[in-house]
This record gives structure tokens, C-alpha cells and sequence, in this order.
């Protein structure tokens, strides 16, 4: 499906100040953003920009000092706790970077704990997470635990929690941020298929270029200020994608080759060989 023309996030005029001794530091200043149904909106830029703080705002986990942020005809910035947690259940799915499985439970059960909060009966969970699951090409690994798998199975697993119960939005908080290129490319093209197949909304925090190109929408946070809008088409999306993959394995591939080079110096020069 396409992007549609209806606003699915909105903030206005936000601002988010934490007190510190006495004083208030400023994380976000007049946050002006809209974000499309169905688009993927990465906020962009390096640590201590807010983008963190950012997704916090959107997702309703914490207050805004100033300003408002509306999620579909939800102004979420007026609800009290309970009525957030009842809407989050519901509307919102989270992907982390440090995956948050829960070590005691297999990767099915993982996947279905969001269903379980919403009072879904367990035969009917469990059919719905083992669906995803084959989904993100995890149907011979239902039954591991965490241990049991790579850190890119486990963010699949992260990713099919996020997914299963179909929120209309769902934010990622550096989801690639603990994997590698190829593992890298694997979540993010995974992310974007959901996004277009349900026509979900998806916001990604990220300070990584290669995990950015796969956004429609980018929007660069400096000191708690949006400095740039980015919009992107399709076409450009799958270039820029393919070309930030290439240039993260060929930095890979060049500090492997510097690292083998030292390596074969410092042993030649323990065997008083010329080097």
C-alpha cells in the first residue's frame, strides 16, 4: 500500500525540559512534526541530539512540559497513566535495541506476551505469534530461548512482538544498533515489508546512516531542535539502502584487512624478519 495523505502523529510547539539542580535543561525546543499513515519516519542525528527524548514524547512514556502530541485522534499528552497504558496495548508496538526478550520464555511465548495483556485466549496467541513468526522466518526456532539464538534471530523475535497484535504505529528504538551489516539489512528490509503489507506507521531512532536510508521521511535532531526534513521516494529509498549496506561491508572489509596487515608486521618483526 502507498502512503497515505492522513496525519498519524502530530506534535505542536513541543518542549521537554528536565530539571537538574536547581536549573532546567532544555531537550526539546518547539517540535513542530507530522508523520503519515503508513510512512517510516526515522528522527535522525547523533547522541545528546533528543531524538531519543523524542520517541519517548510520541510514545506516550513520558509528559512534555510544553506543547501537545496527538497519535490518529488521540491527544495522548492529556491521558493519565492508565488510559496511556490502555491505548499503548492496543495501538503501539516497540521494537529495542537490546531486543528485551524476556530469558525464561521461548521465542512463541515472547511473541505472544502482547496478547496476552489484551486477555487473548492462549490457543488463539499462540496460533497468532507462530503465524508471525514463520512471517520472519523463525518457524524452526519457536521453541528456543534467547540464549539459544544469534542476536539477529532475537531481534526478529523482537520485531514479531512488536508486530503481532497489528498497532497502527510502531517505534524502534536503534533497532540495528547491536548487529551487523548483513543483520542490519535483513531487520530493516523486514521492517519495511510489514510497514508496507499492514500499512503500519513506523518511527526509528537511529544515528546510523545505513539504517536511515530506508526511511520515506528523515528528520535530523540537533541539540533538541529539528534542523532538516528529508523526504524520500521509493526508487531513492532502494538505492540509498543498497548503497549505505555496500559502504558499511567494504568499512568492515577494510579495518579486517588493516587488522590482518598489523598482525602479520608484528609477526615478522618478532622473527626479525623485514617488514
Amino acid at each position: 500500500m502507498s502512503i497515505s495523505d492522513e496525519i498519524m502523529i502530530e506534535t505542536r510547539h513541543l518542549r521537554k525540559e528536565y530539571p537538574i539542580e536547581g536549573d532546567a535543561v532544555v531537550a526539546l525546543d518547539d517540535i513542530n512534526l507530522k508523520i503519515r499513515k503508513g510512512e517510516i519516519c526515522c528522527i535522525f542525528g547523533q547522541s545528546g541530539s533528543g531524538k531519543s527524548t523524542l520517541l519517548n514524547q510520541l510514545a506516550g512514556l513520558e509528559k512534555p512540559t510544553k506543547g501537545g502530541v496527538r497519535l490518529g485522534d488521540t491527544i495522548i499528552s492529556r491521558l493519565d497513566e492508565s488510559e496511556l497504558a490502555q491505548f499503548r496495548q492496543h495501538e503501539i508496538g516497540f521494537v529495542f535495541q537490546s531486543y528485551n526478550l524476556i530469558p525464561s520464555l521461548t521465542a512463541i511465548e515472547n511473541t505472544a506476551m502482547p496478547l496476552m495483556f489484551q486477555g487473548m485466549p492462549r490457543q488463539e496467541r499462540m496460533a497468532r505469534a507462530a503465524s508471525i513468526l514463520k512471517l520472519v522466518g523463525l518457524e524452526d526456532r519457536m521453541k528456543h530461548y534467547p540464549r539459544q539464538m544469534s542476536g539477529g534471530q532475537q531481534q526478529r523475535v523482537g520485531i514479531a512482538r512488536a508486530f503481532v497484535n497489528m498497532p497502527r504505529i510502531v517505534f524502534a528504538d536503534e533497532p540495528t544498533g547491536n548487529l551487523d551489516s548483513r543483520s542490519t539489512k535483513e531487520i530493516m528490509e523486514m521492517i519495511t515489508r510489514f510497514s508496507r503489507r499492514f500499512h503500519q506507521t513506523i518511527v526509528i531512532v537511529s544515528h546510523d546512516p545505513e539504517t536511515a536510508a530506508y526511511a520515506d521521511h528523515i528528520v535530523t535532531l540537533f541539540d533538541g531542535r529539528i534542523i532538516r526534513e528529508e523526504y524520500q521516494t521509493p526508487d531513492l529509498i532502494s538505492v540509498q539502502a543498497e548503497h549505505a549496506v555496500h559502504a558499511s561491508a567494504s568499512s568492515e572489509d577494510r579495518h579486517g584487512a588493516e587488522h590482518t596487515d598489523r598482525k602479520e608486521k608484528r609477526v615478522k618483526k618478532e622473527r626479525g624478519e623485514s617488514a
